[in-house]
């Protein structure tokens, strides 16, 4: 028994050390400017609108991912309100594999707190 513990908490410690090694890898080789940067141009180019963003976080409760601070997305022109939505922050949870290869993709997205402003033109629009 006592050689079955042993080897379980050497088994806990090396889980744990690897933990903080790739929080310290991540946060090192991938620092929040660099997010933030990365966040714009992504939901500018996607959504063809300007996006502001506060500020970035990089989060690991509930899955890597980003947590964006005071997002603001602008309406087109024509529109009486200038943005689209405001929210507290942004959420978004990313697949860990994927992000190995250099891929991007979400797995989830929770927005906080939003304020969407949903107008239709006379022309339709």
């Amino acid at each position: 028994m006592n050689k079955v513990l042993r080897v379980l908490v050497w088994v806990v410690a090396v889980a744990a050390v690897l933990i903080i090694v790739t929080i310290g890898a991540v946060a090192l080789f991938f620092p929040k400017e660099k997010a933030k940067d990365l966040a714009l141009q992504r939901l500018s180019t996607a959504l063809n609108r300007e996006v502001k963003i506060d500020g970035v976080d990089i989060s690991f409760w509930g899955g890597l991912g980003v947590y964006l601070k005071g997002i603001k997305i602008s309406n087109p022109r024509g529109f009486t309100w200038d943005q689209f939505m405001e929210a507290e922050a942004l959420d978004i949870k990313l697949r860990f594999w994927p992000l190995l290869k250099g891929e991007i993709a979400v797995d989830r997205t929770i927005i906080v707190s939003p304020r969407i402003g949903l107008f239709k033109t006379r022309t339709g629009r």
